[in-house]
This record gives structure tokens, C-alpha cells and sequence, in this order.
């Protein structure tokens, strides 16, 4: 005979732990996307040249314990292991790039945004993200704590690392590297032009949307810098742009293999990118020496606007206001500056002799 015991404790109702879990992240979520922002800090047409202002600019390059111990480790690892060159390159921001920087935002209307150069101040950071109407506030603060700890922890500054960050709405400038920085700012316009600003932040955190919003704020100043003829950076553009698309199967495959073929995906996905893109700029160039050697220059059309007078002037001598090329229009010792006082010279008719 089976007896059926009895439990020794009476069930008495509990909350789950994974329940008020759920609970608190609903609460969050729909704090962050509840909470509204003024329009005047998102619309960047508000802000237009008329009313630009040069944002601010702070540097602070002082000596910190912290960031000097990472700094050491980084230039110690390299010449440990036989490389003889450091993981980072520290240079000091140019002031051609402030200019192409303060042209870009005064373009684009993101004079708010300071930049910080250099900085390790956690506290400063925190002050900044308070201040900031850029990302409605429950987003703002949880990013913001993140983002503190992450700074606090990790420095930009000790690893040369440019970035825009939504949370504090300020630009971080640690090397000198025009095109990254123009691409952090393009970032930076283009959430502000779209909705669900702090949800898009959120979701940046993941590798393959990361890698997508980098990609569309590369283009962006690759065809800025193209637009504004600026070759050397047009090339840097279109290498990191071809990089950031090869990064894409590189992610993709990363997340089905071991974590330690990581960093080679990586390093196959530059060389791949480079490649591509130093093909694509010898073609660009050998197409543009072609049309530069195809056109005439001004020496060589020269002769054939002369050619061109003297054969008017055998088929049709008498004929009026005979075409002059510009060149014969000026007097032997006369200035052909623009500023010379030599009235013009007009030729209305050619008498020509036809007695033998």
C-alpha cells in the first residue's frame, strides 16, 4: 500500500525572482520612453549660421594616475614582445582640425555640442549629462551611469579613442583624426534627426547595429569631406568606409566561433577593407590623370584660336567685326592685367590690298 504524504510545508503565495525582475525593467523602459524633451535641443534647422555660436572646447591634458598606469602598459606590452611601437598614437589635436570641425557643426547646426579634449573627469562627465537635453531623462541617466563607469574605469584618453556620446551630448577628441571625429559628429546629426533617440542608443550596444550606424555616419563624411575637395581626408573616408563593411561578415561570423578568433576575423576584415579601398583610389586616380591628359590646356588652345583668325581673315577679308582672339587685342608693352587702364581695342573693319 502507497501512502501519499503529506508536504511538510504549507505552499504559501511568492514572488518570483525573475518576475519583479521583469516588473523593474517594464518600470524602467517605460520611464525612459515616456519622459519628452524640448524640441528646440533636437531640431538642428533651429540653429542656423546666422545664429551659430563656436562651441565650447575644453582641454585637459594634466597627469592622472589611473590613465598614466594604462598608458605605461600599453607602450609596456610592445616592447615586451618585440613590436617596438605602441598600441596608440598620441598626438595632439591640430587646429585645422577645430576648423574643419567648428565648419562641419556651424554647417549642420550643432553648435551646442562641446568638445572635450583630452579629459579624465568623471565628474565633469557626470555634470555634463545632467545638463544635457539631447535624450529624454531615463535614458539620459541610465547611459549617463554607463557611461561614468565605463570613463571612470576605461579613459578614452588612455586609448586615443574619439567618440560622441549621446548620454552627455559632447564630443570626445583624444587623436588627431579629422575623419573619425567628422564621422562621430555625423553620428551625432543624424539622431538627432530621427525618433526614438535613447532606444537607438540602447541599441547601439550591439555589435551588428553598431556596425550599421557607423557605416551610414562614415558615408556621411566621406562624401562631406568629397564635397569640400578635401582629397587626403576622402581617401581616409573611403578606407574606413570599405572597413566598416567588411566588419559586417566579420561580426556575423564572430558570433558562431570561439571569442579567441575574434581579433583574427578582425584584423582579415582591415586588410580586406584596405585592400578594396586602395584598388578603388588607383583606379579614381588613373581615370582622373586620363581626362586631365585629354583636356587641352590654355598653351596648347592658344595656336588654334590664332589659326582660327587667320583663316577668317583669307575667306573673308572685308567681312565686319572680324572675330579677334583676345591675345592680339593687346598693344606691344601693354599690362594684360586685369587692373589695366588700356581702353579695349575693337576691330570693326580690315582694310586689305589686293593690287599686286
Amino acid at each position: 500500500m502507497i501512502r501519499q504524504t503529506e508536504p511538510r510545508f504549507s505552499p504559501q503565495p511568492r514572488m518570483n525572482s525573475c518576475f519583479s525582475f521583469r516588473i523593474l525593467l517594464t518600470a524602467l523602459l517605460s520611464l525612459c520612453l515616456g519622459c519628452s524633451v524640448k524640441s528646440e535641443y533636437l531640431r538642428p534647422d533651429l540653429a542656423r549660421n546666422d545664429c551659430f555660436e563656436t562651441p565650447e572646447t575644453y582641454v585637459d591634458n594634466t597627469p592622472h594616475p589611473h590613465v598614466d598606469r594604462i598608458e605605461n602598459t600599453l607602450e609596456w606590452i610592445p616592447n615586451k614582445i618585440g613590436v617596438g611601437r605602441s598600441l596608440v598614437e598620441r598626438d595632439e589635436i591640430a587646429p585645422e582640425t577645430l576648423s574643419l570641425l567648428n565648419a562641419y557643426m556651424e554647417e549642420h547646426g550643432l553648435g551646442d555640442i562641446p568638445i572635450v579634449i583630452d579629459e579624465y573627469s568623471p565628474s565633469g562627465y557626470w555634470k555634463r549629462v545632467q545638463e544635457a537635453r539631447t535624450i529624454s531623462t531615463g535614458w539620459r541617466y541610465v547611459g549617463g551611469g554607463l557611461g561614468w563607469l565605463k570613463s571612470s574605469l576605461i579613459p578614452g584618453r588612455s586609448l586615443d579613442q574619439n567618440y560622441y556620446d549621446p548620454a552627455s551630448n559632447t564630443l570626445y577628441a583624444n587623436s588627431n583624426n579629422p575623419i573619425d571625429l567628422l564621422s562621430e559628429l555625423a553620428y551625432a546629426r543624424q539622431l538627432r534627426e530621427k525618433s526614438w533617440r535613447g532606444t537607438r542608443m540602447a541599441f547601439r550596444t550591439v555589435k551588428v547595429v553598431n556596425q550599421f550606424a557607423r557605416i551610414e555616419a562614415g558615408r556621411e563624411a566621406w562624401l562631406y569631406a568629397s564635397e569640400q575637395d578635401l582629397h587626403e581626408l576622402e581617401k581616409q573616408g573611403l578606407r574606413n568606409l570599405y572597413t566598416e563593411y567588411a566588419m559586417l561578415p566579420a561580426l556575423a561570423a564572430g558570433a558562431f566561433l570561439p571569442w579567441y578568433a575574434n581579433p583574427l576575423l578582425r584584423v582579415a576584415a582591415r586588410t580586406t577593407g584596405t585592400t578594396l579601398a586602395n584598388r578603388t583610389l588607383s583606379r579614381r586616380e588613373a581615370e582622373r590623370g586620363v581626362q586631365s591628359a585629354d583636356r587641352p590646356s590654355p598653351q596648347e588652345s592658344q595656336p588654334e584660336a590664332e589659326e582660327t583668325f587667320v583663316q577668317s581673315l583669307v575667306e573673308d577679308p572685308s567681312s565686319e567685326n572680324v572675330a579677334v582672339p583676345p591675345q592680339r587685342l593687346r598693344l606691344s608693352g601693354s599690362s594684360s592685367s586685369p587692373n589695366s587702364r588700356m581702353p579695349p581695342v575693337q576691330v570693326d573693319r580690315i582694310e586689305t590690298d589686293d593690287s599686286p
